[in-house]
């Protein structure tokens, strides 16, 4: 990885129906010191989840998608696989959707990634803490 090259990062989010929670999980990353590139939500909701994530996306400048989970995989192994799929940026951060993260998650991850280019993968750095519901 150039270590000059910048960056670009996507945060995926496997989510079934958190309408109690997305909200929050969306407006921490919207409030990071360095913003995502894009965020991927893959749903498998039968909840207002959907309507949440699109409201969240009208007042924001980063783009949010949201995809229906395919038939292909159940759960969070199946979503993560669809947004593996969609990825286009050179990193990616899975986040739970019970989740929030403090605001240099995305800071801490690419500077991480800036000085360990010999790393593809990386998990369980520890910044978050549950949404309480």
């Amino acid at each position: 990885m150039d270590s000059n090259k910048k960056l670009t990062i996507a945060v995926g989010i496997p989510t079934a129906n958190n309408e109690d929670t997305i909200r929050e999980t969306l407006e921490s990353l919207l409030r990071q010191t360095v913003q995502p590139d894009r965020i991927i939500i893959i749903d498998a909701s039968t909840d207002s989840t959907p309507n949440i994530v699109r409201s969240v996306n009208k007042n924001t400048s980063v783009p949010i998608e949201i995809h229906q989970q395919s038939t292909r995989g159940q759960g969070v192994g199946g979503a993560r696989q669809d947004i593996y799929d969609l990825l286009e940026e050179d990193i990616l951060a899975c986040l739970d959707t019970q989740k929030k993260v403090g605001s240099r998650w995305i800071e801490t991850r690419l500077q991480f990634h800036r000085g360990n280019p010999e790393y593809d993968i990386l998990s369980g750095m520890r910044s978050t803490e549950s949404v309480d519901r």
